[in-house]
């Protein structure tokens, strides 16, 4: 069972509170992973100065066994 069924209650705290601190980033579910895409700002002194587009697939089981992918 992929981890954001089997810990619901985790998921759903999970989710506001990303989108909160990464505003650009969005949570959604696809073929079991858990897939955060969207622009990860490169703050420095308080100013962007860069940014990534970035997805990032989190295994069905979380990160037990398996470490995220990540692309940008």
């Amino acid at each position: 069972m992929p981890w954001h069924l089997g810990d619901a209650t985790a998921f759903e705290h999970l989710v506001p509170a990303l989108e909160t601190e990464f505003p650009h980033l969005h949570v959604r579910v696809r073929d079991a992973y858990t897939v955060l895409t969207g622009d990860l700002p490169v703050v420095l002194d308080g100013h962007v100065v860069d940014s990534f587009a970035i997805e990032v697939l989190v295994p069905p089981d979380g990160t037990q066994n398996a470490v995220p992918i990540v692309r940008e």
